[in-house]
C-alpha cells in the first residue's frame, strides 16, 4: 500500500476484545498448547486443526506412532510406553497442554480394524494414559472418511483446571478477565475472589482483615481447587481506588511483589484493565514448577 494509506490501528499484545471475543490473531507472551496422541497418517492434520479451534488452543504437540491405539490399549512395548509417557510429560510439564487428545481413524493402513473395535482400543487407551497421572483432562477423538472429527466418550476419572483471579468487585471488569485467564492458562474454570479495589490493599497490605480474608480465599483455590495461577486486577474508573492510572500500576507491581511472597510455588500476574476494558498483562513474578 501506499505511504499515505492509513492501516487500522492493532490492539496491543495479550488483550481481550470490548465485545468479550478474544482475538486470536494478536501477538500473545505465551503460547498454549494441547498434547495430540496419533498415528502417523497424515490425515491426523485435520484433528490438530479441529483441536486448535474447539478446544482453542494455538499448537498441538503431535506424538505420533503406527497403530498408536492400538500399542496403547495393549500397553505390552514397555519401552515403548515409556518413551510415549516421557514425551506426553514434556508436552504436559514443559508447555503446559492441560488436554491429552488420543485419536483414531477410519481405514488406517497400520490399523484395519472395524469402528467399533477401535473405539474400544481407544477406551483402553485412554484409560492408560490416564494411569500416567499427568494433570491434563483426555479426550478421544474420530476420524471418518470424509475427514468428519467425531468426539468419542472415554471413561476415566476427570479434574476441573483452576486459575485464581483477584478481582475488584465492578461487574466491568469480571467477564473480559475471566475470559483472558481462561484462554491464556487454558482452564476450566477461574476462582473469583473480589474486593473494592484490591489491588490498593494487597500492595499496602492493609487492612489486614481484608488482607487475610483475600489470603485464606486465595489459599482455598491453591488447595482445594489445584489453582497455580494468580490474577492480580487494576482497573481504569476503579471507584474503590480512585487514582490516577500510573499510581494503580505501580501499586499493582507492589502487589504481584507482596502476593509473590505469600504464595509459593505459583506464578502471580497483575493485569490492567484499560478505559475501553480491554484486558493487557503488566507484570508478573515467580513460576511453576516444571521439572519432569
Amino acid at each position: 500500500m501506499g505511504s499515505g494509506s492509513s492501516q487500522p490501528a492493532q490492539p496491543s499484545a495479550g488483550i481481550v476484545c470490548p465485545e468479550g471475543a478474544y482475538c486470536p490473531g494478536m501477538p500473545k507472551t505465551q503460547h498454549t498448547f494441547a498434547t495430540h496422541l496419533c498415528d502417523i497418517d497424515g490425515r491426523v492434520s485435520v484433528i490438530n486443526r479441529y483441536i486448535e479451534n474447539q478446544i482453542g488452543v494455538d499448537c498441538c504437540d503431535c506424538i505420533s506412532h503406527t497403530a498408536l491405539v492400538k500399542a496403547l490399549a495393549d500397553g505390552r512395548d514397555e519401552d515403548l510406553m515409556e518413551s510415549l509417557k516421557f514425551k506426553v510429560g514434556i508436552s504436559v510439564k514443559k508447555h503446559g497442554s492441560r488436554y491429552i487428545v488420543i485419536s483414531a481413524h477410519e481405514d488406517t493402513l497400520t490399523y484395519p480394524a472395524p469402528k467399533e473395535v477401535q473405539l474400544r482400543d481407544l477406551a483402553a487407551a485412554a484409560q492408560r494414559v490416564h494411569s500416567w497421572g499427568f494433570d491434563a483432562r483426555i479426550r478421544g477423538m474420530y476420524l471418518d472418511n470424509n475427514l468428519h472429527v467425531h468426539e468419542v466418550d472415554v471413561v476415566y476419572p476427570v479434574r476441573a483446571m483452576y486459575s485464581t483471579c483477584i478481582n475488584c468487585m465492578d461487574g466491568r471488569t469480571q467477564g473480559n478477565c475471566e475470559m483472558f485467564i481462561r484462554h491464556r492458562d487454558n482452564v476450566d474454570f477461574v476462582d473469583i475472589v473480589t474486593e473494592a479495589g484490591p489491588v490498593k490493599i494487597m500492595a499496602e497490605q492493609k487492612p489486614e482483615n481484608l488482607v487475610e480474608r483475600i489470603k485464606e480465599r486465595v489459599n482455598l483455590s491453591i488447595d482445594k481447587h489445584g489453582s497455580r495461577n494468580i490474577y492480580i486486577i487494576a482497573h481504569h474508573g476503579c471507584a474503590g481506588n480512585p487514582v490516577a492510572e500510573d499510581i494503580q500500576k505501580r501499586e499493582l507491581r507492589t502487589a504481584v511483589n507482596n502476593a509473590h511472597r505469600m504464595f509459593s510455588d505459583v506464578k502471580i500476574t497483575g493485569l490492567w484493565v484499560c478505559s475501553n476494558w480491554w484486558v493487557e498483562e503488566f507484570c508478573s513474578a515467580g513460576s511453576i514448577p516444571t521439572e519432569l
